[in-house]
Order: structure tokens, then sequence, then C-alpha cells
């Protein structure tokens, strides 16, 4: 994307709530670059929550996070190591708007977060 790309949306605030502090703060570098606004609290603003979930987390965390936030009409991308056959449907039945299994190219988070905020296209200029 090139610098006049950047500000065609407006600074949408996204929740970020990922406990690995390696990928929170690729994303936190890799979403503000694209002119949205990270977060790791959230709040009245947040547009857009993105979870981490892994085969770790315990039973139903992932369920209960997503029935809160679906609750308050915060849609919900869910992105996961998780290669168990079946799990990115999983996730979509129990409420998330999106999954991406990692590992993902920003292009395709961006393309994601576009799909769930319902956001138009965007075209580049050369």
């Amino acid at each position: 994307m090139d610098a006049s790309t950047l500000r065609a949306y407006p600074r949408i605030p996204i929740l970020l709530l990922i406990e690995q502090a390696d990928l929170r703060q690729m994303l936190v570098a890799g979403l503000s670059l694209q002119g949205y606004l990270p977060g790791t609290k959230p709040t009245t603003e947040t547009q857009l929550v993105i979870l981490h979930s892994g085969p770790d987390d315990p039973p139903g965390a992932l369920a209960s996070q997503l029935a809160a936030w679906q609750a308050k009409g915060v849609p919900v991308m869910v992105i996961s190591s998780e290669r168990e056959a079946g799990y990115g449907e999983a996730c979509l039945e129990m409420g998330a708007s999106e999954y991406l299994s990692m590992p993902f190219e920003l292009e395709d988070l961006l393309e994601r977060i576009r799909l769930c905020l319902s956001l138009p296209a965007q075209t580049q200029t050369f």
C-alpha cells in the first residue's frame, strides 16, 4: 500500500487479545502502519477483536469470549496455529466472524479485517 491508501479508512480501533508478546508486537506494528489503532485494552470504541486461540487454551474459553463480544455486536477474528482438522469451521460455528490460520501474510490479515468491518476494497494507485 502506498501513503495515499494509508488514510483511506478512518483510524479504526482494533483490540488484540494475544498473549504471545512477539505476535502481538508484530500485529501492533503492522496494523499501525496501515492506519488502524491496535490496542490491548478494550474500549467502548473497539470495532473489531483479533483473538489468538491455541491448543493450550482451556476448554470453553474461546466460546465464552466469542459470546461476550457477540453480545456487544463486535466482530471477532480468531487467529490460530491449531492444525486440527475442522478447527477453523468450529470457530466460525461458535460465532467468530473470521478465522485465519498461522502463519499468514499481513495482506491476508488486512483483507479479513476489511471483510469483518464491511469496508470497501482498496485499490492501489501507481
